[in-house]
Formats: structure tokens, sequence, C-alpha cells
């Protein structure tokens, strides 16, 4: 007798990337003897955007499964959502399975009376889709014996009692230890440690299990399967746990994967989403991170600095004590950080949220990080659209189901906008420091406050719409999203046009009631000349005229000049802490462990540099040193 077949499919943001909750199903069902016996499994793993519902089908009708199992995140359920009309159509008697965030306890949107062999899990998957696969065994299934499923039969929904979620998750074997996974075909891994979360976060879906108790995987089994990460050779890691620092255990975990990066030379990155409120914690673990040479950039989720919003919202954030020790230590040490805003959440202002970025840029932020607010399915703020005056858009991204908050009770569409060319001024001149100095001087002159700077900015490019950066600004603006197609498009133009870059910022600047104030002229020439390289520098730039700032010398990688003596303390405070200097002269290094330029046929490769690149903008800023 032939085995039957399973095919998990999985589209992932990132390529290469390993489809962990497909590992975990198969795993948890081989478990039963008889399963593991009479089914045979394969994981069809893709990047999201990369095909077409079309393409997909034909990969899948090729892998010729008796049952399709889609993981289903907002990001991929639309392009499955077709695929899998496609696939009953062309398949007859083929069944098929879908689970995840996205569409559990929905499924009068995503079953329908005409296929009794589509059916849909709720909650956690292990428990039912094992229970799932041992009724396909049988001549005769009885899918109402399975917990925690939904599926039409004699045209009724029937939805059956749900599953218990899994306590000691050690239950689930480790699909990386069992060998489920060939190293050679992934360049990126996830991981859990745990899974639940105890906030209630009304825009978050996370696992499914908000609000719920945080279930472990055990340390022993989480150290031996970051070792075959390290070995496998993977480039970065995912720690997908909601808060990664929330366990004393999680400090101990970090040193060990440090250990097992610098023994085997892998993964070069990891990313993780921190926990809220054990922000000591956190400074560590991100200070083991950063030693080992881990961390690109460390998230700091606030969302937003209005109580109001954070009200309306169920969140509870650091408290702004706490945020501000940690973000001093974080600068101190010279480790990049990027506060993670939405715009705009219920109970936001136009106003407010600029006043928040002002507030954090006096606070010592490093660099800003602005999500749209998504609605997804089963999020709690789907309920409250009438109250808040919610109106959405379709989300752009190829395949996904989310939809973008476009108004709010208190965000008109005008100001929606406003705010989004806002966010993109503050990352041009702030994150990829173009003004980075200048801002902070005319803040602390009272001359200029950091916002009403941003915000001038954007309505220069308003105003001059013939420049290429406000041609490119409006076309990205219509993303509504911070990504490799928009943050990296803008780097990468003010990589690859940086002397026309330069004129158009000594346009804006000329024509502020604040420029015959010496000192910001002083600070403006510190910027041209601190901007970071986004590839490592070839040779710097010869043709700068300075009027304050002393150019002594032109140097491979950099220039060695003399500020001003009366300046001399604020720059090197206002630099941070690659500068060192205490007197004149300073040598400026822009060599910093950056990637070569290398031609490529695709802008697109452009872009993703950049975009790494404006996270990581803290380590390949230059040096200042006497």
């Amino acid at each position: 007798m032939s085995r039957k077949k399973v095919t998990f499919v999985t589209l992932d943001i990132m390529p290469q990337m390993v489809p962990l909750a497909g590992g975990y199903l198969q795993a948890y069902a081989c478990l039963d003897p008889e399963i593991e016996s009479t089914w045979h499994f394969e994981q069809h793993a893709g990047t999201r955007g990369t095909m077409t519902s079309r393409d997909l089908t034909a990969r899948l009708l090729k892998s010729d499964a008796d049952v399709y199992a889609f993981s289903c995140y907002a990001w991929n359920t639309g392009l499955f959502k077709a695929t899998v009309q496609e696939l009953l159509q062309a398949k007859e008697g083929v069944h098929i399975i879908l689970g995840g965030p996205q569409v559990m306890n929905c499924a009068q949107k995503y079953l329908s009376p005409e296929h009794e062999r589509l059916v849909l899990c709720n909650g956690e998957g292990e428990k039912t889709f094992r229970s799932f696969l041992k009724q396909l065994c049988k001549d005769e299934p009885d899918l109402a014996s399975v917990k925690g499923l939904s599926f039409y039969r004699w045209g009724e929904l029937v939805t059956t009692e749900s599953e218990e979620r899994i306590r000691d998750l050690d239950e689930i074997p480790s699909p990386f230890l069992g060998g489920l996974f060939d190293p050679a075909l992934y360049k990126n891994a996830v991981i859990e440690t745990n899974r639940g979360c105890p906030f209630t976060c009304t825009y978050c879906y996370w696992g499914g299990a908000i609000g719920a108790k945080v279930n472990r995987f055990s340390q022993a089994r989480i150290e031996a399967e970051f070792e075959w990460i390290a070995r496998s050779g993977v480039y970065s890691l995912a720690i997908v746990d909601a808060n990664w620092g929330i366990l004393p255990r999680d400090v101990e975990l970090s040193h060990h994967l440090a250990r097992c990066k610098e023994q085997h030379g892998s993964p070069r990155l990891v990313g993780f989403s921190a926990s809220k409120n054990t922000p000591e914690r956190v400074s560590e673990i991100t200070k083991i991170f950063h030693d080992a040479g881990l961390l690109l950039s460390h998230t700091i989720s606030l969302q937003t600095m209005q109580e109001k919003s954070l009200k309306l919202v169920g969140r509870q954030n650091i408290k702004t004590k706490a945020y501000l020790a940690m973000q001093r230590y974080l600068n101190d040490n010279g480790i990049s950080s990027h506060v993670e805003l939405i715009w705009p959440l219920p109970g936001e202002t136009l106003t407010s949220f600029v006043e928040g970025v002002d507030r954090l840029c006096a606070g010592g932020a490093d660099l800003f990080f602005c999500h749209p607010l998504y609605l997804i399915n089963n999020i709690a703020l789907n309920s409250m659209r009438g109250p808040y005056g919610l109106v959405t858009e379709p989300s752009r991204e190829p395949g996904s189901e989310a939809e973008i908050v476009v108004e709010t009770r208190e965000v008109p569409r005008d100001d929606y906008m406003v705010g989004w060319r806002f966010v993109y001024a503050t990352m041009i001149l702030f994150n990829l420091r173009a003004l980075y100095c200048l801002s902070k001087y005319l803040s602390t002159k009272g001359l200029e406050s950091h916002s009403a700077l941003y915000m001038k900015f954007s309505r220069f490019l308003q105003e001059n719409p013939s420049a290429p950066l406000a041609k490119l600004l409006e076309e990205v603006i219509e993303e509504k999203s911070v990504d490799p197609n928009t943050l990296g498009r803008i780097a990468y133009y003010m990589h690859s046009a940086r002397d026309e870059f330069d004129a158009l910022l000594s346009a804006f600047v000329s024509t502020q009631p604040w420029w015959s104030d010496e000192g910001a002229q002083v600070y403006f020439e510190i910027d041209l000349l601190n901007r970071p390289n986004l590839y490592r520098p070839e040779a710097p730039d010869t043709r700068l005229s300075l009027q304050h700032v002393t150019i002594q010398a032109v140097e491979p990688g950099g220039y060695v000049v003399e500020i001003p003596e009366t300046h001399l303390a604020s720059s090197r405070s206002f630099l941070g802490a690659k500068a060192t200097f205490q007197s004149n002269p300073i040598r400026i290094d822009h060599r910093q462990n950056q990637f070569e330029y290398a031609p490529s046929d695709y802008v697109e490769v452009y872009w993703l540099h950049c975009y790494h690149s404006a996270f990581n903008i803290t380590q390949i800023s230059p040096t200042w040193q006497a």
C-alpha cells in the first residue's frame, strides 16, 4: 500500500526561511505510529511576492499531495485564497487544511458548503492537525471528533470544541534536532522559545495567544537548537517570542547564542521582539548581542507617546523614566536602536504624533521606524471601527489581506498624508543623519524644535516638486509603509546622488530664519562631513567647500578637520559615542566595515542593502578621533 502525502505550504517575508510551523506539525504528527507509517511529508517554502496564485498552484499540483496544509498570515492569505480555489478545481478528492492566526476563528470567511474537504484549524495547530490526519487514515473519517476544527458537512458549518494548548512545549519534537530541515536549503531561521503573550493590545494577535499564559520549551532544548542553527551556517535568526526578555533565563540563552556565534561564525544577525516591561533585562540582552556582533539595531516598541492612545488600544508601555535610562545606556555603549511607532493609532492626532517624535528626539532616540496601523483578522480593534472612526484601504503588498487605516476620528485623510510626509522627512534628516547635528543644535539653542525642522523640510519638498527627491517621495508615500521599496529607495538615492542631495539641503537651510546663526552653519557643515556612507567609501569628496570647519587633509576613507574651538564640546556630544576627540585636529574615518558596492542588474538589490544599512547607521557612521 502506497503512503499518502502531506505538503505543507509556507510563504514567508524573508527568502530561504526555515518553515518552522510545518516542521512542528510534522514532528508532532509523527509521534503517532499509524501516521508515521501512513503518511510522508514535503515542505514547500517560498517567499511572499515572488509568485502568483497560478504559479503556486502549478508547483503544488506537481507535488501531487493528498493533503495540503497552508500556514496563513495576513501577508500571504490573499494569495492562498486564490490558490486554494484553483487547487480544489484542479485536483479532485484533495483535502486542504488552513491554519494560522489570520484564519483561525474565521471559518465563514474561508470555508464554503460546496467544499467539504476544505477545513480550518482554530487555535494551536499540533494536536488538531495530528487528529485530522488520524481520521484521514480511516475509510470513513469522522472530522466531528477532531477538536479545534471547522468544516462544512451537509451544507452546515460545523465547529468542534476547542483543543487545549500544549503546556509543556517539549511534547513537540524538535524539527531542527530531528533532522526535518536540510541546512543546505535555508539561509534564515526562525525559532520559538515560548508561546503566549500576557498583554492584550487591541491591534495584535501574536500567535493567536494574546492575554494568555506563557508556555515554554525547555532551556536545554533551546540551547541545542541554537547550536544546530549556528552549525548550519544560517545568515539570520529571528526569535519570534512575543516578549524576548520576559523570562530571566532569556539572558542565559542570549549568552549561549553569543557563544555559538563565536564558535561557528553563525548566525550573523539576530532579531527579536523585546519584552515591554523588563527594560534592565532587555538592556543586558541587547549588550550581549551587540558585543557578539549579532545585533543590527535594537527595537524599542513604544508605538506612541500619547497616553490616551495607549489606553484605547489596551497597551502598557515601558515607563518614560525607564525608557530614557535604556536609551542612554544604548547610546553610551554605541548600540544602534530604533523606536517603533504606529501612525495613526486611535486617539492620536497629527499634533500629538509630531510632539511625540520631538520628545523622543530630545530624549536621545537613535532612529525611528514607523508602521501603518494594520487591521487583520481576530484583533479586538476590528470591533471598534465605528466608535474610533477607522477608515481603511487594502494593503498594496502582494498576497496580503491586511487593511491599512488611513483615517481615524482624530485624523482626517489630509492629516494622515501630512503625517507620512513628516515620517519620511524625519527618516531622511534624522535617521539617515542628513541634518542630525544641526537638528540637535537648533533644539538646544531654542531656535527650532526637531519636529518643526522635519515638518518644514517635508513642506519644502512639496513646494519644490521638480526636485528628484520630491518626486521620489511622492511615489513612495503611496505605499504607506517603511520597507526596502520606500526607505530603501530613499536611502539609495541619497547614496547615489550625494552631490545633488547636498545641493538640495543647502537650498533648504539657506532659506531658514536661523541660517544667519553661525552655529547653525557650523553644524550643517559637520553634517555634510558626517553623513554615513552606505557602502564602503572609495574616495572622499574633495569638492566640499566649507566656511567654518577647516579641512586640513583628505585621506583614504575620510578627512582631517579642525572645528571652531567654541563648538568642540557640543559637537562631540551631538555626534555621539563614535566621537572621542577632545581637541583639534580631528580625523574622520568613514571606513566602518561597510559592504563594497557590487554592480547588479536589479536595482532592488541596492534598495534592500540600503534599507538594512539604514538600521545599522550607528555602526557605519564615521569615527571622529583626535
